[in-house]
């Protein structure tokens, strides 16, 4: 029998589905999708929920993360019948921090409202850099102006925005641009991650070439961002 203090206190959703997968990920994420698979796929996520929910106890206010891949890329119908899962063998409260991750080249009003439905009520938004041809460089599907119309569509809602330092050719300036975007578009927190070349990742290559950023000026990026945060 498990005790109150070892019931888990989140709940993660992998839907490893992109439109492109970027240069620098590693994580398990396909571009091949199609409703046939992405059905087998929920089928099975829906297996695995209910299997294992006698082993694994999960806390009534824990956290529901929807991440992958590209959530928002998949038919909102997907996600939606995931979560009605979640909530059919897992006792989750209403107030309880619900988030998906966006890819702002994935996103419309449609599929806001469906998110909000369902019971999202946070909205993570990978814009990484504000610099259209460092989005390319790292095979980024959206522009700059994907993200703006992201933001506005989700402009009085809880949303983050990551950003990402340490990229090829990124200056301070690159950075400071991508705060200040994110900041003035309305976001409720903000997240900065330091590239990292993974072996096997097209963005390796160039590590082992020494195309990107010493450690030295990654960690010169990341104090800048660190204070110009804090300003």
């Amino acid at each position: 029998m498990s005790h109150p203090w070892e019931t888990y206190q989140a709940v993660y959703v992998h839907i490893p589905f992109c439109v492109h997968k970027c240069a620098y990920c590693d994580f398990a994420s396909y571009q091949i999708y199609n409703d046939h698979i992405m059905t087998d796929y929920a089928r099975r996520l829906v297996e695995e929920i209910s299997a294992w929910t006698p082993a694994l106890p999960v806390s009534p206010t824990a956290t529901v993360y929807f991440g992958g891949g590209t959530p928002s890329y998949v038919d909102p119908k997907y996600v939606i019948g995931a979560m009605r899962q979640i909530r059919n063998y897992y006792k989750i409260t209403d107030n309880a921090e619900i988030t998906i991750e966006m890819n702002p080249g994935t996103v419309d009003e449609n599929k806001i409202k469906q998110y909000e439905k369902a019971g999202f009520n946070r909205f993570s938004v990978g814009l990484q850099t504000a610099n259209d041809d460092l989005l390319r460089d790292i095979g980024r599907i959206h522009t700059k102006a994907d993200f703006v119309k992201t933001a506005e569509l989700l402009k009085g809602k809880n949303f983050s925005v990551d950003i990402m330092i340490g990229l090829e050719g990124q200056t301070t300036e690159d950075i400071k641009e991508a705060i200040d975007l994110a900041s003035s578009a309305g976001a409720k927190h903000i997240s900065s991650y330091a590239l990292k070349a993974e072996e096997g990742t097209p963005m390796y290559g160039r590590y082992l070439n020494g195309d990107l950023p010493s450690e030295d000026e990654v960690a010169d990026e990341y104090d800048f961002t660190v204070k110009y945060l804090a300003e």
